[in-house]
């Protein structure tokens, strides 16, 4: 746990909690995390089920696209507040545009692709899941990372959301 989650938890009960919503995050980020502001609305929405619903975090999401601007995704339920995008998430945006960008080239449905990109995808996380090797949570790039799947399973049923 982070130090400051238990100082956050004390100020959101005394009613203190200040909260940095996406848009403010993104429009900081310099260098290779520069372009996470593109991520559209529906890629935002895909990211935060990927990362921060159910189990995959520990904490309760407070923050949203903008100050005025939900993102309809359950927040969670955990009992500390997280009250801007983590480092974890800024780098997942960073992967999840790159995928956008690459899903934008093709006219297929994800799960229907005959690229050569999307089947090395596909096997690197079979390959992964099958060979129990580990991998990170923070290695976005690596296709079998559980949030880049979680991702693209996100994206695909999104219409069921």
């Amino acid at each position: 746990m982070y130090p400051a989650t238990v100082a956050n938890w004390s100020k959101e009960r005394e009613g203190n909690l200040d909260v940095t919503h996406f848009e403010e995050t993104a429009e900081r980020q310099t260098g290779i995390y520069a372009n996470i502001e593109n991520l559209d609305r529906k890629a935002l929405e895909n990211a935060v089920v990927a990362c921060c619903a159910d189990s995959q975090c520990c904490k309760r999401r407070e923050w949203d696209a903008a100050e005025n601007d939900e993102v309809e995704v359950p927040r969670g339920d955990g009992e500390f507040p997280c009250r801007e995008p983590c480092s974890l998430f800024v780098a997942a945006a960073r992967e999840f545009l790159a995928v956008e960008r690459s899903d934008a080239e093709s006219t297929e449905p994800t799960f229907e692709r005959t690229t050569e990109r999307d089947a090395d995808e596909r096997l690197a996380f079979v390959d992964g899941v099958e060979t129990g090797r580990p991998v990170r949570d923070g290695e976005m790039s690596d296709p079998a990372n559980r949030y880049r799947a979680r991702y693209r399973r996100a994206k695909q049923f999104a219409a069921e959301r």
